[in-house]
């Protein structure tokens, strides 16, 4: 058992602690604020930037995508998944899966590159609008340019950042 001055000293070396953990806190306290004022001033800047961008009608944003992406514009890939649940794309054919017609529809099936019958489906401003939304980017090049292609939709789920908010 401790005597009467060594206790004593404990609670002194103790409150001395508090005293010490206090002032700690209350420096947190104080850099939290801080750091809630300028969260608040950043939110406000953001707020204010997209406020800046002017609202822009289906053909504006098709006529920004497509100075922005480039491709074939004869032909684009249009998703297909088997009755396995396997994914893939083919070339958007306006006789694709048609009985009869489409080389996919024979017995034996043709490949789409061996139908006879092919006419793909080119690039349409409705085309770009109604594309499922992808995230895939590809580079390509001709003799003096590098262009991205990308396959997707102008119409984005709402927690992606929409087209117009591209700078």
């Amino acid at each position: 058992m401790l005597d009467k001055k060594k206790l004593l000293q404990a609670i002194a070396k103790e409150e001395a602690l508090l005293s010490r953990l206090a002032k700690v806190r209350e420096q947190a306290f104080s850099r939290i604020q801080d750091f809630k004022l300028e969260l608040a001033s950043l939110e406000a800047a953001c707020s204010e930037s997209q406020a800046s961008y002017p609202a822009r009608s289906s053909q504006e944003k098709v006529g920004l995508f497509r100075s922005l992406f480039r491709g074939r514009e004869d032909v684009f890939p249009r998703l297909w998944t088997s009755r396995a649940g396997e994914k893939g794309y083919s070339p958007a054919c306006t006789n694709g899966g048609m009985s009869g017609v489409c080389g996919k529809t024979r017995k034996p099936p043709v490949k789409c590159s061996e139908c006879s019958n092919r006419k793909f489906l080119p690039v349409t401003d409705q085309v770009i609008l109604d594309s499922p939304p992808t995230r895939g980017l590809k580079p390509w090049q001709d003799l003096r340019h590098l262009h991205l292609a990308t396959s997707g939709s102008l119409r984005q789920p709402a927690d992606t950042p929409q087209l117009d908010q591209v700078r």
